[in-house]
């Protein structure tokens, strides 16, 4: 189910990930239908940057990414900002699930250390909590208010770290609240890939598709040492409402950050500014993206994330994502209104 390689850029030894980016992100469209998931920008970035700024300071300088569509938007983009990142980049021919999109990864890592990690997952990990470490894994994990959405992890103790004694996937009753977040530390690589060959060797699935999560389980179950450890931010960027949260997050962390125009008007913190944008008798803010080459003028946003190239005149905006070289006009609209009235648009 994997083409060959498309492009190798590999010197050296250090710590490896894994990170597949070859789902379609349906759920992202239309943002999705001319990029990858991981390339649809917040504050400034694609996600996939954010990812890598967090894990490449911990020392991780090889990665192995699992591409699919609109692979050669990714290929350049890490080519270009990420020259010193060693890199091998396997295509993803069927979309298996991604316990077979990790496996494409097994001719490049063996024996070793690997992170795993999914190109719409942002969060924070520490390696170093973990490296040394005399365990099998680390699965990092978040208590979250509905289980039967993630992989769901049974643990020994109540306080974290502790022992993993069972993983389900989208359980339809929950064995606990603690979700897996996608983010796993495996000390030796062979023993995931043996366990994922097994599980699809098996034809072991769970709503068609071929999960992690099953592989994890058959781990436990052959006596593997896995040990849950918690992470306090986590943004599973799958859907609208979810990158809106992860561009607010990322703006309140990062700060504003103007590298355009702004004239005669307002700009609520956090807010991003791209290169080359205008904007003019607005107000822009709180949590407003804006890419490079956008013009604004007479409007209010709020909350949104404005892509690159698009026009806003004369229009409210709130919650809200516009794609690239998109235009949105609203005609101003004139109202007489008397006392003690109320008008709600």
């Amino acid at each position: 189910g994997y083409n060959s390689d498309i492009k190798t850029n590999w010197r050296g030894v250090g710590m490896k990930a894994i990170i597949p980016v070859a789902g379609h992100g349906k759920r992202l469209r239309p943002l999705t239908s001319t990029r990858p998931k991981p390339m649809v920008k917040i504050a400034g970035k694609p996600l996939l940057g954010h990812i890598l700024d967090k894990l490449i300071p911990q020392g991780v300088d090889e990665v192995v990414f699992i591409v699919g569509d609109f692979s050669e938007q990714i290929i350049k983009y890490i080519s270009e900002k990420y020259k010193k990142l060693k890199t091998t980049y396997v295509k993803q021919k069927k979309r298996k699930g991604n316990a077979h999109a990790v496996l494409g990864a097994a001719r490049h890592i063996k024996n070793e250390p690997v992170l795993i990690l999914f190109g719409d997952t942002l969060i924070d990990i520490n390696l170093n909590k973990v490296k040394n470490k005399k365990i099998d894994m680390a699965i990092w994990v978040k208590e979250v208010e509905d289980p039967t959405k993630y992989g769901v992890v049974l643990t020994e103790k109540n306080s974290l770290p502790s022992r993993v004694l069972k993983i389900i996937e989208k359980p339809s009753e929950p064995i606990s609240s603690l979700a897996a977040t996608g983010a796993y530390y495996v000390r030796n690589s062979e023993k995931l890939f043996n366990a994922i060959r097994e599980i699809i060797k098996a034809d072991i699935k769970i709503r068609g598709e071929y999960y992690l999560t099953s592989a994890i389980e058959l781990m436990l179950r052959q006596g593997a040492k896995i040990y849950a450890y918690p992470t306090n931010k986590w943004l599973d960027c799958g859907n609208i409402p979810d990158l809106l949260e992860a561009n607010r997050e990322i703006l309140a962390e990062m700060g504003t950050k103007n590298k355009g125009k702004v004239e005669s008007s307002v700009i609520s913190k956090p807010v991003y500014i791209g290169k080359e944008s205008r904007i003019i008798n607005s107000i822009i803010g709180p949590y407003v993206s804006i890419g490079e080459n956008v013009y604004i003028e007479n409007s209010i946003i709020i909350n949104s994330i404005i892509s690159s190239g698009a026009m806003i005149i004369n229009t409210p905006l709130k919650d809200s994502v516009v794609g690239e070289n998109s235009v949105v006009k609203s005609r101003l609209q004139r109202f007489y209104i008397g006392d003690n009235s109320e008008l709600k648009h």
